[in-house]
């Protein structure tokens, strides 16, 4: 048996599989819908199986070449690997909120999360802890009339006796 004729039984396999648990696990009228949903999920955790081995692979190699190395070079890999690794971010969020958001019983978790008042009451305190750091205050902003001094140009606030730039006394 060759590569080719290996990954086609593999992929019959794994369709025959989806096919069999969609139609165990779906009502009457439904298989195809659930077969599709199982073949989605089954999609979105392969790639993120992959992608997960693509982030571990070239976070390795980021060390390795930091390592063997000048830094300036391990710098230019880490940025390539922090372009690669927003692109996989990207891609499984849109993967994520395209195919698994719209499957009913992960939008049922979804609410049930959002809704649990172990998450209500963590957020609360985030907030109020936020609050007391300073962080939800509004920021506050005054205003000043600002002339251009006559010596350096540069602005100065208006009524200022000398000029902060350049230090000339002003009449």
């Amino acid at each position: 048996m060759d590569l080719k004729q290996k990954a086609f039984v593999g992929l019959f396999l794994v369709l025959s599989v989806l096919f069999f648990t969609a139609y165990f696990l779906a009502p009457d009228e439904d298989v195809q819908k659930t077969f599709l949903y199982l073949a989605g999920a089954t999609t979105v955790i392969f790639s993120l199986a992959s992608g997960l081995a693509a982030v571990v692979f070239s976070i390795g190699y980021a060390l390795w070449i930091f390592v063997i190395t000048l830094p300036v070079i391990s710098i230019v890999w880490g940025f390539i690997a922090y372009i690669f690794l927003t692109a996989i971010k990207w891609t499984f969020s849109l993967i994520f909120r395209k195919i698994l958001g719209r499957m009913p019983a992960v939008q049922r978790m979804n609410k049930r999360f959002a809704e649990s008042p172990r998450v209500i009451s963590s957020k609360n305190r985030l907030d109020r802890m936020l609050e007391r750091m300073g962080f939800n205050r509004p920021v506050k902003y005054q205003v000043v009339e600002v002339d251009r001094c006559p010596n350096c140009r540069s602005w100065k606030p208006s009524g200022g006796n000398y000029c902060p730039e350049c230090g000339k006394i002003l009449t």
